[in-house]
């Protein structure tokens, strides 16, 4: 008998554990940072204007598509670059910027972020803090938004659409995840394996297409529904510490 997919339910962003945070999470403060994305096969230099835990604000002419994946490389105080991972949750054109007010740009979630960066973000925005009024939440700022966490799971998942194919297939048959962690995934396809089931797996990387080599456990199958919701639920096994933060650095460096 097939396992039973879990209820859909919100998630909390995994790069910061919940607990003594010395700054409000979700909070944004305005700030004027350095940083570079990288999407569509370029690279553009632009400037962060708000920051919090969850994300930043970017001004930007251009912008990728809202739940699309780019990399952003921030160029913080301490002059070591911080490279991370994030999706697009809004955008706001030139044109709703000149009738509204406010600037163009992007409002970026992280994605992914291991204990070691999410410590030196956490420093910057201390500092930060401590120069700077907090702005007044806005409920459009998807990207400072904090979701109530799924207790269901060990590693809470994000969003995000990436291309994976089991590992023995070199060409053609591309899946693709809904959401991602570093402990496991869903990954949407029309004839899932069997739970318990152990599957190798390749998942590339958005914006450099490197490739990395996954083997999970399929936890639970979901076999109703529209094309994108059928699918299979992953566990990822065979790693330690070390592999957690092998995929992650991965995921945030490409």
């Amino acid at each position: 008998m097939s396992a039973v997919a879990p209820g859909d339910a919100d998630v909390r962003n995994i790069q910061f554990a919940p607990g003594n945070d010395p700054l409000p999470t979700g909070t944004p403060y305005p700030a004027t940072l350095s940083v570079c994305l990288r999407f569509g096969g370029l690279d553009r230099r632009r400037s962060a204007i708000d920051v919090s835990r969850e994300g930043m604000f970017v001004e930007s002419p251009d912008s990728a598509n809202e739940g699309d994946a780019i990399q952003v490389l921030v160029a913080l105080p301490d002059m070591k670059p911080l490279r991370v991972l994030a999706s697009v949750e809004r955008i706001v054109t030139p044109d709703e910027a000149a009738f509204a007010g406010g600037m163009p740009g992007m409002g970026l979630r992280f994605m992914f972020m291991d204990r070691r960066l999410a410590e030196r973000w956490s420093a910057y925005l201390i500092e930060v803090a401590s120069r700077s009024q907090p702005k007044e939440p806005d409920a459009r700022a998807l990207e400072h938004r904090v979701k109530a966490p799924d207790r269901r799971r060990r590693e809470t998942r994000t969003d995000g659409v990436f291309l994976v194919r089991y590992a023995d297939q070199r060409a053609g048959g591309l899946l693709e995840t809904r959401n991602v962690s570093k402990s496991g995934m869903f990954v949407a396809c029309a004839e899932p394996k069997e739970p318990g089931e152990h599957v190798h797996l390749v998942i590339r990387h958005p914006i450099t297409r490197r490739q990395f080599p996954l083997l999970a456990e399929v936890r639970w199958v979901r076999t109703q529904g529209p094309a994108g919701e059928r699918g299979m639920g992953l566990r990822i096994i065979d790693r330690d510490d070390a592999g957690d933060e092998a995929f992650v650095l991965f995921m945030n460096q490409g």
